[in-house]
């Protein structure tokens, strides 16, 4: 199965987008801070994360950025309200595989999550990159 972070400060958001991932055949692990994401990373194995740009303690670049600092193999996405040239070039520059723009398009975002590999199909060895 595959796992998804989703990290959304939103509490009716975040349920939501839990219930409909759920239902689509994702184990979702679901909080509302980017540094509570983090610390779940220490603990649970994913294959995605998914993270608001706007959160309480950190902002989904941040995240992006200490997620990418692990070196663990998982895919990157953004979600925001407040997209431009400048988030969107920062974005790419640090890993962030897509953004999706609020209100959400579910299609896109679905279609995006089931290219993900399963659990089993990601290497376990990462090359190592220098920026």
């Amino acid at each position: 199965m595959k796992r998804v972070l989703l990290i959304e400060d939103d509490e009716n958001t975040l349920l939501g987008l839990e219930k409909l991932l759920e239902y689509e055949g994702f184990e979702v692990i679901g909080t509302s801070s980017g540094n509570q994401g983090l610390e779940l990373l220490n603990q649970e194995e994913v294959q995605v994360v998914l993270c608001d740009y706007c959160l309480p303690d950190l902002n989904g670049l941040e995240v992006c950025q200490a997620v990418r600092q692990r070196g663990k193999p998982m895919r990157f996405l953004l979600v925001t309200a407040y997209s431009n040239p400048e988030l969107m070039q920062k974005a790419e520059e640090i890993g962030v595989e897509k953004v999706f723009s609020k209100p959400i398009d579910l299609d896109d975002l679905l279609k995006t999550l089931n290219n993900t590999p399963q659990a089993t199909d990601i290497p376990t060895q990462v090359e190592s990159v220098t920026n």
